[in-house]
């Protein structure tokens, strides 16, 4: 019985990150930086969409192997990935190549 509630802790854990991708898309909706529907955004950019999943994925299998997960870590854990991974530079703005 006890693995079961940890596999229904970890489900919601998960789903709370997949959250915080989408709030931070959300985030991007409100202030203007993106113009596309959800749907739209995440084709257009399959690539970046691919990489913050993965990411979000190793990120969330590490944070499990800690002793410190909560919803809002999971949570922000998603938004981070996101964050990480979809910043766009603008047309007359260079990408930095000095990292």
């Amino acid at each position: 019985m006890e693995l079961n509630n940890i596999y229904i802790q970890y489900s919601i854990y998960f789903v709370a990150g997949l959250l915080g991708l989408g709030a931070h898309f959300l985030k991007q909706k409100i202030r203007g930086q993106t113009a596309h529907a959800i749907r739209d955004w995440f084709i257009n950019n399959i690539k970046d969409t691919i990489l913050s999943v993965i990411f979000y994925i190793a990120s969330f299998s590490a944070l499990v192997h800690t002793d410190d997960i909560s919803f809002y870590t999971a949570f922000m854990c998603g938004y981070c990935s996101d964050s990480l991974f979809s910043r766009k530079p603008k047309t007359n703005e260079k990408i930095p190549t000095n990292y």
